[in-house]
């Protein structure tokens, strides 16, 4: 007999549903006393405890807390040993919540404290992907904090999604050109294609993104322009130490004792 999401979360937690209930609602109204009341009263139990209801994406409770932009209750739960990178039922972590809702601060926290920034869910999508979704839940933070800390530890900006996909093609697609010079500047491979065939200029193009093609184009072209530069200084220097190096062996020669 296949347990019911109740009967496997009392099992699993060692304490009621509506004591589950109650603590998830400590969360989710920001009641800090009361929250403290039920993590000092059940410790652990309340660490380890998933949200008893299927219709959550955000399980856990460190999940649940960063869903909802309670900083101070995810460090508190993080001290008390909550597991940073548990996954959720679609293999997502408290990492790529706060991404998702562009908690750049909580994402901070999650990430000093060992979060994996390239976590990827069950569709491949990294925390940095989630990044530069837009809905209601996020439209009014920008997404270029979250991201600028993501990459600060670690981001790698040019994996795919199932799609194939990179953060930096979502980014210009959605014309999010001050997230793309982020991912530019973090060396995201511009010469990368889609499925289709199309980079991320292609692809920023292709949605009418022309403010975003025109910048990383000027980024790209910068970019060659000082390579070439430092190639040439490094040229000239080496010519330069070619012939000191010349002329202090003629000079050893010259005087050498005969």
């Amino acid at each position: 007999m296949i347990p019911s999401p109740q009967q496997t979360f009392n099992y699993a937690a060692g304490f009621g549903y509506q004591a589950a209930i109650d603590f998830f609602n400590t969360i989710y109204n920001c009641r800090w006393e009361k929250f403290l009341a039920f993590l000092d009263r059940f410790g652990t139990k309340c660490v380890e405890v998933d949200y008893p209801q299927d219709h959550c994406d955000a399980r856990s409770a460190l999940a649940f807390a960063t869903m909802h932009g309670r900083k101070e209750m995810v460090a508190e739960l993080l001290r008390r040993g909550a597991e940073v990178d548990r996954r959720q039922p679609r293999q997502q972590t408290a990492l790529h919540f706060a991404a998702y809702k562009r908690w750049a601060d909580i994402a901070e926290v999650l990430a000093e404290h060992g979060a994996d920034v390239n976590a990827r869910t069950r569709e491949l999508r990294t925390p940095l992907m989630l990044v530069i979704d837009e809905s209601p839940l996020n439209s009014e933070r920008s997404a270029a904090d979250p991201a600028r800390v993501l990459l600060s530890h670690g981001a790698d900006p040019d994996l795919r999604d199932n799609f194939g996909r990179t953060a930096m093609m979502m980014a210009a697609e959605k014309g999010q050109t001050d997230v793309c010079l982020l991912l530019f500047n973090a060396s995201a491979d511009m010469d990368l294609r889609d499925p289709s065939g199309q980079t991320a200029i292609d692809c920023a193009r292709k949605f009418g993104q022309e403010k975003t093609a025109a910048a990383l184009e000027d980024a790209v072209r910068a970019r060659d322009e000082a390579i070439q530069e430092n190639a040439g200084v490094n040229l000239a220097a080496a010519a330069t130490k070619g012939v000191a190096h010349s002329a202090a062996v003629m000079k050893k020669i010259r005087f050498a004792p005969r």
